[in-house]
């Protein structure tokens, strides 16, 4: 579960707003009250593509890549469609503040729900199998293209293995196979150091979301940071970063590997979009009266 974020109790908005972001203090908690509409349409598209045999990986990436906060926390910062030279793709790349160690990885794999992982005589199956090859070849790149994998995706390092912050994720198939099958899965997962992950688990976290107004990056940093900037960092709207988008922000010399949310704030907003949501949420915050506006503003300014 996400952890809560510190709210300031004053604003202190900096001059420099990005075009990309939006430039007013928005309660992202709306989206549990009058804005839960928004939210219940995505997770009834979502269903939908569950009970269509014929959707593809490419259906579940889009719906991901418009709302990669609605699976994941809101303080991830997600890459579609990462590059590993010019022989491997990844659905995603999800990076995560590792503080002073860095930033840690964790790329991902998307199957279909409607794909097997075991077949009943206890094998993995031709899709699973297939899916574990190709994010092998990852590893294999990543070792021997050490140079060109740092600059892409720096981070800072304080493992005992070269790679300790790294890991890997594949997500194929559904959970209404027998425990058996499961249990070889999660078994095959620790021989290959690889997580196996069925897409219900992507849809359990739909079932629980809950949005936070502000993020507050870990460290002294963090708690510098304006509440406007904090507010933006949380949008729950924005786009998975594009490849492009990534490429530019960390190759320009000024990225910053520790305290890397904090530290990067304004470009990572600057590098980001936001999805045809945030239009209709802003509809919805308008459409309340002064009053209602007032408390949830208030409610902003005086949560810890």
């Amino acid at each position: 579960m996400p952890r809560m974020f510190r709210v300031e109790t004053q604003f202190t908005p900096r001059p420099r707003l990005s075009p990309l972001a939006v430039a007013e203090i928005l309660p992202w908690s709306l989206l549990s009250a009058e804005g839960r509409p928004i939210v219940k349409q995505f997770v009834t598209s979502w269903e939908k593509l569950f009970q269509d045999n014929d959707s593809t990986e490419h259906d579940y990436h889009k719906l991901i890549a418009e709302h990669p906060a609605f699976f994941f926390q809101q303080e991830y910062q997600v890459v579609s469609k990462p590059e590993l030279g010019s022989e491997h793709q990844a659905d995603f790349v999800i990076a995560a503040d590792q503080i002073s160690a860095g930033i840690h990885y964790r790329f991902m794999e998307i199957e279909s729900p409607h794909a097997v992982a075991y077949t009943v005589s206890g094998n993995p199956s031709a899709r699973l199998t297939h899916a574990i090859q190709q994010v092998m070849d990852w590893k294999r790149w990543i070792k021997s293209n050490r140079g060109q994998y740092k600059k892409l995706f720096p981070s800072n390092y304080l493992g005992v293995q070269e790679f300790d912050n790294l890991s890997y994720c594949i997500y194929i198939g559904r959970r209404d196979q027998s425990s058996r099958l499961t249990a070889l899965r999660n078994e095959y997962s620790k021989q290959v150091g690889i997580e196996i992950r069925s897409f219900d688990s992507l849809m359990d976290r739909l079932r629980d979301l809950g949005f936070w107004d502000l993020v507050t990056p870990p460290g002294s940093e963090g708690e510098e940071l304006d509440i406007l900037t904090r507010n933006r960092l949380g949008n729950p709207f924005l786009k998975a970063y594009s490849w492009r988008a990534w490429k530019d922000m960390v190759l320009n010399g000024e990225f910053v590997c520790d305290h890397f949310l904090a530290q990067n704030a304004e470009a990572l907003l600057e590098h980001r979009e936001e999805n045809s949501d945030l239009r209709r949420f802003q509809r919805i915050w308008k459409g309340l009266s002064e009053a209602k506006r007032k408390v949830y503003l208030s409610m902003l300014r005086d949560s810890c």
